[in-house]
């Protein structure tokens, strides 16, 4: 018990030590609820939280005033040193610099606001962060380094911040966006459809609406119309409930487009008119000139030009006055295409001609805006760059101290494992003593079984043998004299052939059960008729047992057909039928029956006997109860346990069922094989 205790306890010390040393090189962490939970810290905490809350309500409309807002709280900071605060404090420095158009300054305040949130364990404010840099790489059109971070952000919340769901669905959303201007379409779907999960589960109607909206985008840049409709029409209806109508206007463009591209061309303009409804109401001249131009692009594919070419002139006017170079193109390419309808060919020239020279416009300004973007991005990737590696500098130091801290713990679990690995080899090698005990037990009562055997069978050989030897050596005396009659000698001799009868069949029975304890018997399996065994064993138990004059009927059907071992079935029935007629009086009757069951077979045989009781029942199966007959014969006691074994090695069973005075009926049932009993004359399938 000592040892096992101290192995137990070795156990205890180095599963502490290897969770110790796991913490110590992975941090285990448990996330904080929210970035907005400040402690409040006394005096000092109060006034950090104050000028935090003034800085973010005015980023929006005054990032200059939030700097100079921002760089007051610093000084206080610098005093209280708190973790977290210096996350939200370069956290509101990277969206101000992100407001001012300052992308370096704003990618090292996240970087930094990250590192911060990561060592308070602020993991849904991390998340955040990670989600504020992709928003910059991707306004760079840099999509591949803004997808690392969405899913930076993402795998913080999945492993620490489960419940931060809001993040969560801004994250998706963002990665759904990014892959369709990829064109990148089914991980696009496959981040929107989770969103819209997680959305719908929350009854984030505002964020749901969005989702739908770029949902339908992906399906109609994969031609997927119908569904595009589908979901462009459930984002309208909540639009419409929440009264979201900027979003509604997008959704309504993007209805009337697949409209057409269905061919319902009255449909696309109903959206097209709700368009300008909204954007009316909402004064957005831009919006106004988009529906006139949609509503031009269904008269003209209603084949209607002049209808068309009202809207158009109409939406190229308001274009004109506003300055929207891809606005007016479009609406300068449509205008070609109807006066050409019109078979106004020279208009339409010019039309086009303005077009193209529109198009040579925004190419120029492509190029210019493309090398800007290389500018920012060359800036960017330097402002990386430099963060990067200040944080491998501090990374590397910080890991020098984990190692220090992780070889201490190994040193100590290399020790405890010494321990216990000596309690284990003690704990072995009294294993294997016990075992060889155990060895030796079992040989001992495998040695003793033995001795039993032989014990049992220099008994039926000493006894039971002895005694039908003596008789037959006295039948044969008998026949020796010669002054007996022919009478008396046949008389003699056909006592003679019982006694050898009875003999042959101990023996028999004797050999068979040395086969069994020796595990030598193999059965042996055949399909045969069952009836002319029995009327066979019938006739010869009839001569043994003559001068009883019981009657054994055969009340098996001629057809009935077994798959079993024939050897094995006749010396049971032998036994069984032998033992019946010992124990009947003189007159009596014994009837052996057979019938199929459902799962097998049944061979039953009932005697009018003396019977036994339960207890002698029980002995008499296990070999353990020996008998005079009725007419004093005698038997080894070993018939009924024999019968048994030999019956359960085939997975059969024997059932016994006596009351004294009453007679005893015993059921032999085998189970059926692939090959089932074949009854020739179906209407005996039933004892009789």
């Amino acid at each position: 018990m000592k040892e096992l205790r101290r192995g137990n306890a070795s156990k205890r010390i180095i599963l502490g030590f290897l969770i110790l040393a796991c913490g110590a090189l992975t941090m285990p962490v448990q996330a904080q609820s929210s970035r907005a939970k400040l402690p409040a810290g006394g005096s000092k905490g109060a006034i950090i939280k104050a000028q935090f809350a003034s800085v973010e309500a005015c980023i929006d409309t005054a990032p200059q005033l939030a700097n100079r807002e921002l760089t007051k709280v610093l000084p206080l900071l610098q005093q209280t040193n708190y973790g977290l605060y210096w996350g939200v404090y370069h956290e509101l420095s990277g969206k101000i610099a992100s407001k001012m158009n300052e992308p370096e300054k704003a990618i090292k305040s996240y970087f930094a606001a990250a590192e911060a949130f990561k060592k308070s364990r602020n993991y849904s404010a991390q998340s955040e962060v990670y989600l504020a840099l992709g928003d910059i790489f991707h306004q760079q059109w840099n999509h591949q380094k803004a997808l690392d971070y969405y899913l930076a952000g993402l795998k913080v919340l999945r492993n620490y911040a489960k419940e931060e769901w809001s993040v969560q669905i801004q994250i998706l959303e963002q990665l759904g966006l990014c892959n369709l201007e990829l064109n990148n379409f089914q991980p696009a779907l496959n981040y929107l459809k989770k969103a819209q999960v997680l959305a719908k589960k929350n009854k984030a109607q505002f964020a749901l609406c969005k989702i739908l909206q770029l949902m339908g985008q992906t399906y109609t840049e994969q031609h997927q119309y119908e569904l595009a409709s589908q979901v462009l029409k459930e984002a309208q209806l909540i639009a419409d409930q929440q009264n979201l109508q900027t979003l509604a206007m997008a959704i309504l463009d993007k209805l009337c487009q697949v409209s057409l591209e269905l061919g319902d061309q009255r449909q696309a303009k109903v959206f097209a008119f709700k368009k300008r409804t909204i954007a009316q109401t909402l004064g957005d001249t831009d919006c106004i000139n988009i529906s006139n131009y949609l509503l031009a692009k269904a008269y003209l594919a209603e084949n209607l030009p002049d209808s068309a070419l009202s809207y158009n002139t109409i939406a190229l006017n308001s274009a004109l006055h506003r300055g929207r170079d891809t606005i007016e193109r479009d609406i300068w390419i449509q205008q070609g295409a109807i006066l050409g309808r019109q078979n106004r060919a020279y208009p339409a020239i010019l039309a086009l001609e303005k077009a193209q020279n529109l198009e040579d416009k925004i190419a120029s300004n492509a190029e210019r805006l493309r090398a800007e973007r290389l500018r920012q991005e060359m800036t960017i990737r330097r402002a990386e760059k430099q963060v990067q590696q200040h944080f491998e500098t501090q990374f590397r130091q910080e890991r020098l101290i984990r190692y220090g801290m992780f070889a201490a713990l190994f040193l100590s679990a290399l020790i405890s494992l010494y321990y216990l690995i000596k309690v284990r080899i003690r704990q072995k090698a009294n294993l294997l003593l016990k075992l060889q005990n155990a060895q030796l037990e079992s040989q001992k009562n495998q040695l003793a079984q033995l001795s039993q055997v032989k014990d049992q069978l220099f008994a039926v050989i000493s006894h039971d043998l002895r005694s039908p030897l003596w008789a037959i050596q006295a039948v044969l005396d008998t026949l020796n004299e010669l002054d007996l009659s022919a009478a008396e000698r046949a008389h003699w001799l056909e006592r003679l052939h019982q006694q050898t009868a009875k003999t042959s069949v101990m023996l028999e029975n004797l050999l068979y059960w040395a086969k069994i304890q020796m595990n030598s018997y193999k059965p042996i399996k055949e399909e045969f008729k069952l009836q002319p065994i029995v009327e066979d064993l019938s006739e010869s138990i009839k001569f043994i047992f003559a001068e009883k004059q019981v009657n054994i009927r055969n009340k098996i059907s001629p057809g009935f057909t077994l798959y079993s071992d024939p050897g094995m079935i006749r010396m049971a029935l032998r036994n069984i039928i032998s033992n019946a007629v010992k124990f009947s009086h003189t007159g009596q009757e014994v009837e052996v029956r057979a019938q199929e069951e459902q799962n097998g077979w049944a061979i039953q045989i009932v005697d009018q006997g003396i019977g036994m009781n339960e207890e002698q029942l029980h002995k008499a199966l296990n070999g353990q109860l020996s008998r005079f007959g009725t007419k004093g014969e005698v038997g080894s006691g070993m018939g009924l346990s024999l019968v048994r074994q030999f019956i359960e090695n085939q997975g059969g069973k024997l059932i016994g069922q006596a009351q004294v005075n009453q007679g005893c009926v015993f059921t032999i049932t085998l189970p059926s094989p692939s090959v089932k009993a074949i009854f020739l004359d179906p209407k005996h399938k039933q004892f009789n």
